[in-house]
């Protein structure tokens, strides 16, 4: 029962929307504050998280001092790109929110659902240089993945008793990161299940 509890707690993790509907609570109130000051400087801002932070006044007091709130931040930050209306379409901001770190131009911006064409173009341009540096820098660390994952694989075959689920497990981890670069939810639930330290696999 244990392990089926698991594997449905792990694909749940896994495989989980990241848009939702808003609530109209505090973090919908700072959601609407930070599209407001993109809003007040033409839509975009080349500012860091924590430069934007400080220019929303946001801190927190821990012990005598005040440091910047960047949990506070990322909530809001995350509620203009998620947040849905109660239609389940229409951002509840009104923007989305495109944001790059890869990129040479680390810029925010703000999506108009509405805006023309080449409001439109210019994200996805922005986008899409993003996705390819990301691209690239995924395939290498994929490729060192799938090195630690056969590594583990052999020394599960070395191992006294040999381990044959880890064995099996972390080729079919490797093998689906090979072939499609990323891992089944399926998979993922097995592993996090095996490698927990309390878990008795059967060898």
């Amino acid at each position: 029962m244990r392990e089926a509890r698991n594997s449905r707690r792990c694909q749940r993790v896994y495989a989980r929307k990241t848009t939702k509907v808003c609530l109209a609570r505090g973090s919908h109130h700072d959601a609407l504050a930070l599209v407001q000051y993109l809003l007040d400087h033409g839509g975009k801002s080349n500012l860091t998280h924590g430069q934007l932070t400080e220019a929303l006044g946001w801190e927190q007091r821990i012990g005598n001092t005040r440091v910047l709130d960047t949990g506070r931040f990322e909530r809001a930050r995350n509620h203009v790109k998620d947040g849905l209306d109660k239609d389940n379409i229409t951002p509840c901001t009104g923007y989305r929110l495109h944001y790059r770190p890869s990129t040479a131009e680390n810029m925010w911006m703000l999506v108009d659902p509405a805006g023309d064409l080449d409001h439109h173009r210019e994200v996805v341009r922005r986008e899409l240089r993003g996705d390819l540096q990301q691209e690239v820098a995924a395939r290498s660390i994929v490729g060192r993945r799938v090195e630690t994952a056969n590594a583990a694989a052999e020394m599960c075959l070395k191992a006294s008793p040999p381990d044959g689920v880890g064995h099996r497990l972390l080729l079919t981890y490797a093998l689906e990161l090979e072939r499609w670069g990323a891992v089944s939810n399926t998979t993922l639930a097995e592993l996090m299940v095996w490698s927990e330290p309390t878990a008795t696999n059967s060898r």
